[in-house]
């Protein structure tokens, strides 16, 4: 709130805020006139004896909007900043009160303070698009709806240029701090450790792995943490007092610290950003994985096989694995996702089982009763993978949706459907969703990919919509009782190879007669896995192959065709002395 021209919260007073805001109209005015504002801040740092900050390689050439914020947003002592304040101020005709407090502002180290690179080491346009993103940003703050598109172009254009990382966050803050969320490595471990706006605000800076996303996640992020505010549930009512609770925070952290005599100090003033966080490749125990290890670890599937797969996900970027039950669909599933990502990384990776009272409040976004005994807007696990794969764009990440035609997919999907299309992975396709936090207008970015599962077997689900057919591959899987199979198992659980061979003969002899059998067919045949012993940490040899072999066509494979011929009983007893007959060791 204001009171008497200043803003106040139960914190205190952030009278720097209309200072900053007003100082940022009128470094505007230089975007086409560049040199001028060189001139004026080199006489006017003359004028208050302070040492004109080093920008260039040389005498400076040009300069962006954020890095003249910057000259006084770094680590320096309050009375060196509010001297410069001063010099703007009679420079540039400010007329907003010198500010006398810097609580609330965040700042950088002094050895990083430039948004670009030296002339020669920085791109021909890296300036003009800070300048671009300057302008956008203040449109952005004063109409949302009308200049959002171009504040996300804007800030997609310089968030990989050199030198631009967290500190372009503290730069929008510092010009519009009412408007824009400060993500520098205070406020972020603020959010997601504390948990200082709830779980969704956290979950959502977490997924963002310490790297600076994309225009989209980014407004995704400040919109949850706005709409916290107006909930009313945490003690901060703007940004600015977010980071000031995120520095008073850190700084009680620190007094309690063994280490607190080894603290930055003055690097430090109201939050700096050490501008060298960088994101983990790999999260703790994550490993290279290829489709060499998807055969290792017991595909029977070739090589060929497996890269086809492989390809049709990466262009079509939804592919729904199909086939009779035991063929490993699930398994694969989850293998071609690490596969993908080249990496075994569960952290990208979410996984979703569908069923008939699943609804699209539960698996997109809704309302749901909060801690609190009310009803909060809460995304659903969908949209949380969505808005980790946006402020991760360099690496994949997947979505295994299991049994997906047991719940309703277009339902479920809703206005997200659309967006699955590959040629829609864009934030020009941008929809708004059925629940929207603000303005906000969500995409499915190209980077997210849909692996689902579905048992062709099951004559009690649905059939799949068109609509959904038509934005995903399918890829058929058949019971594999071939070489691999048999090599594999007697490899790791030491089986007889011929006792397996006898196994596969049984099963494809089963299979045949249930794939000529009219209420049956080739998709109610029996999958491999059944026949395939789990790998586990503690691996043991099978022992007795034709105890495990009974067991399972007693307690697996009789109930399943129980369901099949649940008409005729004999036709039952028949299949299974068939698979039992003359099978020993």
């Amino acid at each position: 709130m204001k009171i008497n021209g200043d803003y106040v919260t139960e914190t205190g007073s952030f009278g720097w805020i209309e200072f900053y805001a007003e100082f940022a109209d009128k470094l505007l005015k230089f975007r086409r006139d560049r040199g001028e504002l060189l001139n004026r801040l080199q006489e006017m740092y003359r004028d208050i004896r302070v040492n004109f900050p080093k920008v260039e390689d040389g005498d400076p050439v040009d300069i962006d909007p954020f890095t003249v914020f910057g000259f006084f947003n770094k680590g320096l002592a309050d009375e060196t900043r509010i001297k410069i304040a001063t010099g703007l101020r009679d420079e540039f005709g400010i007329h907003a009160q010198i500010p006398t407090s810097f609580a609330g502002i965040p700042v950088l180290n002094n050895f990083r303070a430039a948004f670009y690179d030296f002339k020669g080491q920085r791109g021909e346009d890296d300036i003009e698009n800070l300048w671009e993103m300057f302008e956008q940003a203040i449109l952005f703050a004063s109409d949302e709806s009308g200049y959002r598109k171009p504040f996300e172009m804007a800030f997609d254009q310089v968030r990989t240029q050199g030198q631009v990382k967290w500190n372009l966050t503290m730069g929008l803050y510092w010009i519009r701090p009412l408007a824009f969320l400060n993500l520098d490595s205070r406020n972020r471990d603020f959010i997601r450790k504390e948990r200082a706006l709830g779980d969704d605000c956290a979950e959502a800076v977490q997924s963002m792995k310490d790297k600076l996303p994309k225009a989209v996640a980014y407004l995704r992020v400040r919109d949850l943490c706005k709409s916290e505010f107006e909930a009313g549930e945490y003690p901060f009512e703007s940004f600015p007092d977010l980071s000031y609770h995120a520095w008073v925070s850190s700084e009680n952290e620190k007094a309690r610290s063994d280490s607190a005599d080894n603290v930055e100090g003055s690097n430090h003033i109201a939050g700096c950003d050490d501008l060298n966080d960088e994101p983990d490749e790999e999260g703790p125990g994550d490993s290279a994985y290829s489709i060499d290890q998807i055969i290792s670890d017991g595909s029977f599937l070739s090589r060929d096989e497996i890269e086809r797969i492989l390809n049709r996900l990466k262009a079509k970027k939804n592919i729904i694995l199909q086939g009779p039950p035991g063929t490993g669909k699930t398994w694969l599933a989850r293998k071609l996702g690490y596969a993908l990502m080249g990496s075994r990384d569960i952290n990208r990776v979410r996984a979703i089982q569908f069923h008939p009272n699943l609804s699209y409040e539960d698996f997109v976004r809704g309302y749901r009763p909060s801690s609190k005994g009310e009803l909060a807007l809460t995304d659903g696990p969908f949209l949380k993978a969505v808005t980790a794969a946006q402020a991760d764009p360099d690496r994949p990440y997947v979505v295994l949706i299991e049994e997906i035609n047991r719940g309703n997919p277009a339902q479920l999907f809703g206005e997200m459907l659309t967006l699955l299309e590959a040629d829609k992975r864009n934030e020009y396709e941008a929809l708004e969703l059925a629940y929207p936090r603000g303005t906000e207008r969500v995409y499915i970015p190209p980077n997210l990919y849909v692996i689902g599962t579905m048992n062709v077997a099951d004559r009690s689900l649905a059939i799949v919509d068109m609509a959904l057919r038509r934005r995903f591959a399918f890829i058929d899987l058949a019971p594999t009782y071939n070489d691999a199979w048999r090599d594999w198992v007697n490899q790791r659980f030491g089986i007889d190879a011929g006792y397996l061979d006898m196994i596969a003969n049984r099963i494809r002899e089963l299979n045949q007669r249930i794939s000529t059998t009219p209420s049956l067919g080739p998709q109610c045949a029996i999958g491999h896995s059944f026949f395939t012993p789990p790998l586990t940490d503690e691996q043991e040899r099978v022992e007795d192959a034709h105890g495990w072999y009974e067991s399972i066509v007693r307690t697996e494979i009789k109930p399943l065709l129980q369901e099949y011929w649940f008409d005729s009983e004999e036709t039952v007893k028949q299949a299974e002395f068939d698979l039992l007959d003359g099978m020993t060791t």
